[in-house]
């Protein structure tokens, strides 16, 4: 009895695989949105008498965007309502920015500085698609490698010094390494997209997509013994040194993604 019930699942698996109708496809996206950053931060700034106010830091809304190549296959489904299934690995480039402000004082008066951290990374990912004729939603997860960067800041009062990691203008891979205790950041992601005038050629099809998306990044956390380390003391002009005390204990954050997608994918017909 048992050997015929393995048998028969054999027989079910195959049927299903000989069944399936399974066609490659791959598109070009470009995600152009805007993002903004959720900060955890934990200062202690009694003893220093800065012109800026460490507690007020947070994170700010941006602009940006993403390239993204997205590679898979598509199982075709004869129903009225799903068409399809896709799965696909997704390949791309991020500006990834941290973008933060903070309250600070210059000759009496009140200004809001920004500091930003961009960061030129790698994207590696998976998306599933479920197809409903034109229409498609996706859920997707991966993750971001930074490999390069740089920092700038509007503060005049420190001659243009970013609070993080302010004497390099350029960050290499081994500056981001030490900048963040684990230099990756994790995101999930949901899209909505519509597939619209095909352009047909031999056995190929091509659409064009316009869509939205929402991610969420879990973002990446600071050392803050770096970020100490480099903070500017307040000095004229501003002098890098080790303090006698620390001024972060914490500096974490995340960022919600929001925005539109067009791009162009291709699929192989039956």
């Amino acid at each position: 009895m048992k050997l015929k019930i393995f048998y028969i699942l054999i027989f079910l698996n195959i049927h299903i695989l000989y069944s399936m109708n399974i066609s490659p496809e791959f598109g070009i996206f470009m995600n152009i949105g805007a993002s903004k950053i959720f900060t955890k931060t934990e200062v202690d700034q009694n003893e220093y008498s800065y012109l800026v106010d460490f507690k007020t830091i947070k994170g700010d809304i941006f602009l940006d965007f993403e390239a993204i190549f997205q590679i898979g296959v598509k199982n075709n489904i004869n129903n009225n309502i799903v068409t399809g299934l896709t799965s696909l690995l997704e390949i791309g480039y991020s500006p990834y920015i941290i973008n933060t402000q903070y309250q600070g004082e210059s000759n009496g008066d009140t200004y809001i500085f920004t500091d930003r951290v961009n960061l030129h990374s790698f994207i590696l990912g998976i998306i599933e698609k479920i197809v409903f004729n034109k229409f498609s939603i996706g859920i997707g997860a991966g993750v971001l490698f930074p490999i390069s960067g740089f920092g700038i800041s509007n503060n005049f009062e420190y001659d243009n010094n970013a609070l993080v990691i302010p004497s390099k203008n350029k960050l290499n891979h081994y500056d981001i390494k030490n900048l963040f205790i684990i230099p990756i950041a994790p995101y999930i992601k949901i899209t909505a997209e519509y597939a619209f005038k095909p352009y047909r050629i031999d056995n190929a099809e091509m659409n064009f997509v316009l869509g939205v998306y929402l991610n969420y990044n879990f973002g990446m956390q600071y050392d803050v013994s770096v970020l100490n380390k480099y903070t500017p003391q307040e000095t004229i002009p501003p002098t890098i040194g080790i303090f006698e005390s620390d001024i972060y204990y914490k500096y974490d954050y995340s960022n919600l993604d929001f925005g539109i997608t067009l791009g162009v994918s291709f699929r192989a017909l039956e």
